[in-house]
């Protein structure tokens, strides 16, 4: 593909799963960033403040550049959580849902400790200062896991 198909292609992936945020009622006024401008905040806009949303559609399979750029993102944006959506090979536009989702395992085990799992008191798998295991903490509507007796 041409530099012009692939960002073309690239854009069309990121409407399809800014579509689907808002189709799923999750993120009511998601939408892709506007095309060309200078971009450390992820591909879609309208998240909430600490989320980030990086889209790729590409046809190698480059998952370390795709962690390293929603790194440098959540970095930039201070961001307590982040994924990349991963349209895989043979998987439509239309079926965004059935997509990857891509993530460092510490955000994982940060998102499995707060939601209950584990040790409490465990610091989670963040190794940075901790505000992201804070973040999620404070977010409306989550309660802290008791404490084992």
């Amino acid at each position: 593909m041409s530099g012009a198909r692939n960002r073309a292609w690239g854009r069309q992936a990121e409407l399809a799963v800014a579509n689907h945020l808002r189709d799923i009622d999750m993120f009511p006024y998601a939408e892709p960033r506007p095309s060309g401008s200078p971009n450390p905040y992820g591909d879609i806009a309208n998240l909430g403040p600490g989320l980030v949303i990086e889209v790729k559609a590409e046809k190698q399979w480059r998952p370390a550049a795709y962690l390293r750029q929603l790194a440098d993102e959540m970095d930039a944006m201070d961001a307590a959580m982040g994924l990349v959506a991963v349209k895989p090979k043979g998987v439509g536009m239309s079926r965004v849902g059935d997509w990857f989702s891509l993530r460092p395992l510490a955000l994982d085990l940060d998102l499995l400790r707060v939601a209950g799992w584990g040790n409490p008191r465990s610091r989670g798998g963040l190794e940075r200062d901790g505000s992201a295991v804070a973040a999620l903490e404070s977010r409306p509507g989550n309660t802290p896991s008791p404490e084992p007796s």
